[in-house]
């Protein structure tokens, strides 16, 4: 029997990191299998970001609707020794679809954010990460908050 169900899969996406040996190459950090993107796809477009003066990683967004429930994440991959790390951040959220903003707002959640990556200061070796939330929380409404993500060595971001 051939398995063709793949909504509940993870996509699967890997990195790996090559300095110079030589007259050939050496791997120097690598992990080539990370869980990303959905119905078994791994995330595509990836977009190489630099998030300090010498720090450098893959940026790419992760989307995921299941049962009337709406997710947005940004997914970073960021050199680490011989490892990468992965870090996933939270952005859009809408939970419209499955009824919980019709009567009692306390339970809905729609959310628009953007992100931007201020290069004015340094924290640990990375820039601040900045985030901007739009819309509502547990029925909260937020507008144009602003919130500041600095790297973390032992959690990645």
């Amino acid at each position: 029997m051939e398995y063709t169900d793949t909504r509940f899969d993870s996509g699967l996406v890997g990195m790996l990191v090559l300095k110079p040996q030589g007259s050939s190459w050496q791997v120097e950090s690598a992990n080539p299998t990370m869980t990303a993107g959905s119905f078994g796809f791994g995330l595509s477009k990836w977009r190489l970001q630099k998030f300090g003066p010498n720090a450098w990683g893959f940026l790419n967004k992760h989307s995921n609707v299941i049962q009337g429930y709406y997710n947005d994440y940004l997914v970073i991959l960021i050199p680490d020794g011989g490892g990468i790390k992965e870090s996933w951040i939270g952005m859009d959220h809408n939970n419209e679809d499955v009824g919980k903003c019709e009567e009692d707002m306390s339970e809905c959640d729609n959310t628009k954010t953007t992100f931007a990556i201020d290069s004015r200061k340094t924290v640990n070796g990375f820039y601040p990460l900045e985030i901007t939330l739009n819309g509502f929380v547990k029925g909260k409404k937020y507008h144009n908050a602003t919130y500041r993500i600095n790297y973390q060595k032992t959690k990645a971001i």
